[in-house]
């Protein structure tokens, strides 16, 4: 009897099998209920199944809605896995901080740049100005550029967030002391 159960079964041997008539199975496998194809035991095992679950009070058509989403569920999940392997998805945890530190980096250039600039100037005139002068407009524009790096990161989470402006906030002006040691060299 065990070894009948490992052939390919038929419908007809089915019916036989479980005693019932070669329509209800013939029924099951149109309905999708039973596979197509198979052996004896897979079928038995698929069977049983349906059984218990008409017994439980859940409907063929409850199961292959379940069945459907649960698909659905898996393919997304294979295609969000290759489109992170091919990096074509941001994982919004990480841009939070990605974002700061390009503004930290872009912060740094353009202060360094407005210091130059203001040396320069200095040199050139042999006057002294007041760092705000040259530096506070570009402090008021990188705080603008971090404002909207919160925005853009509140728009992708869908959260409220103030960690891009709160990280680049600190004021960062320019120690008199070492830009004249920087002239001097």
């Amino acid at each position: 009897m065990l070894d009948c159960l490992n052939k390919n079964a038929t419908q007809v041997g089915f019916a036989d099998l479980v005693g019932c008539s070669k329509q209800a199975i013939h029924q099951r496998v149109n309905q999708g209920t039973l596979p197509k194809g198979g052996t004896y035991s897979e079928w038995l095992k698929v069977y049983i199944e349906g059984l218990r679950n008409e017994a439980a009070g859940r409907s063929d058509e409850d199961l292959g809605a379940i069945r459907g989403r649960k698909e659905l569920a898996q393919a997304r999940r294979e295609e969000f896995q290759l489109a992170k392997d091919y990096k074509l998805v941001i994982i919004t945890e990480s841009l939070e901080p990605a974002l700061i530190d390009l503004l930290k980096s872009v912060r740094s250039q353009v202060m360094e740049t407005g210091s130059k600039v203001l040396q320069s100037i200095e040199m050139e005139h042999s006057i002294t100005l007041d760092d705000n002068i040259v530096l506070g407009p570009l402090r008021a524009a990188l705080g603008n550029i971090a404002g909207s790096a919160d925005q853009l990161v509140s728009s992708i989470t869908e959260e409220p967030c103030a960690s891009v402006s709160a990280a680049l906030a600190a004021d960062k002006r320019v120690d008199r002391a070492k830009r004249k040691t920087a002239i001097r060299k």
